[in-house]
């Protein structure tokens, strides 16, 4: 599977809205770090049936972590940056009750097999903020940078697919502060679909800031991918569950 959209002519869809787009009066730094533990579930193949990652490969509940930094400044056509890097690599050992293929190779039952999946990647966040007020609105681009793999490996044989995508999403957060309380309600959204392909990175939160820019953020996230024909590889996988948030803005 290969991924070329124009980046460079979405970019500059986006920078045409920038002339109705309210920009900061200052620049702002926002930082977070969250812990998540989100569910695993969905399936993969490759030149095989498809391998159930709960049932078969004993995928279950898993750690997972996100840092986030974005930069807003006053300058109305350029857009505001974001960096934010998904630890999303996980390894299960179970001992097979089926048969299974993947990659051609043949893993039978009651072999013990070691499964690696690995969804980490970082995130480039290109957006505008259309609205800034107790109404915070933003639209944009986030480049998701994969550096992955699948892999499967008994104690005879072994089997890899290595996930190197560039994907561009359209981006978008919502918020509602509550004025002079700190807290605020959100959510954010990147979302892509072409042909059998989808990606959805979504959160949905509850946040409290503090005068001294100290703050707290609980939530619910979820990473949805399905895929095809990545290194003859298909996927169709999920992680969501609660996570947390340190998080500081100045």
């Amino acid at each position: 599977m290969s991924i070329k959209p124009s980046i460079a002519g979405a970019i500059l869809c986006f920078a045409s809205v920038s002339s109705v787009a309210q920009a900061d009066t200052i620049l702002g730094l926002y930082l977070s770090a969250s812990a998540w533990s989100p569910d695993i579930s969905g399936t993969i193949d490759n030149t095989g049936p498809r391998i159930d990652l709960n049932d078969t490969l004993g995928f279950s509940d898993d750690d997972a972590q996100r840092l986030s930094a974005r930069l807003e400044h006053p300058l109305p056509f350029l857009p505001n940056i974001g960096l934010e890097t998904y630890d999303l690599g996980n390894t299960s050992v179970a001992t097979l009750n089926e048969s299974i293929i993947y990659d051609g190779t043949v893993y039978n039952i009651s072999d013990v097999v070691t499964s690696q999946l690995d969804m980490s990647h970082q995130s480039v966040l290109l957006y505008y903020e259309l609205l800034d007020n107790w109404i915070s609105l933003d639209l944009g681009l986030d480049i998701m940078v994969f550096d992955g793999l699948v892999a499967l490996e008994s104690s005879t044989d072994n089997s890899m697919t290595d996930i190197d995508e560039t994907i561009p999403a359209i981006y978008g957060m919502l918020q509602f502060d509550f004025p002079a309380t700190g807290f605020s309600v959100g959510g954010t959204v990147s979302f892509i679909s072409y042909d059998d392909n989808d990606i959805t990175k979504s959160r949905l939160y509850l946040g409290w800031e503090s005068d001294i820019g100290l703050g707290l953020e609980v939530g619910v996230q979820a990473f949805d991918a399905e895929w095809q024909d990545i290194n003859e590889s298909n996927g169709n996988i999920s992680f969501d569950g609660i996570y947390t948030s340190l998080t500081y803005h100045f």
